[in-house]
């Protein structure tokens, strides 16, 4: 888990061998992403999952802040307002720093 608060975002990054390791199935990360983002002060919250095949990202957001943008714009995804998701067929290390470049283009909207 990493927060950046100079963009009031946090992020959670879990790997495949990970997933195996614990032998956690895809229900078994539900709400993690919104853990994140009960931490105070955060706007974006980023739940990003190497699946083997590709990597998931889901997103929730308070505020003023278009996850299904965002999502559409960064990641083939889209969803609602505060709550989407994506995908990327990048590695999960190559994923979580295309994350923080688009966290950074929108950091104006987090503030």
């Amino acid at each position: 888990m990493e927060v950046f608060y100079e963009t009031n975002t946090a992020i959670m990054a879990i790997p495949y061998s990970d997933l195996k390791r614990f032998d956690l199935a895809t229900g078994d990360t539900e709400g993690l992403v919104n853990f994140l983002l009960s931490i105070q002060g955060i706007k974006l919250a980023a739940l990003i999952i190497d699946r083997n095949s590709e990597v998931k990202l889901s997103f929730r957001s308070k505020g003023n802040f278009d996850v299904n943008t965002f999502a559409r714009k960064y990641f083939e995804g889209g969803g609602h307002f505060n709550a989407a998701g994506g995908r990327s067929s990048d590695p999960l290390d190559r994923t979580v720093q295309r994350f923080i470049r688009a966290m950074h283009e929108n950091e104006d909207l987090l503030a």
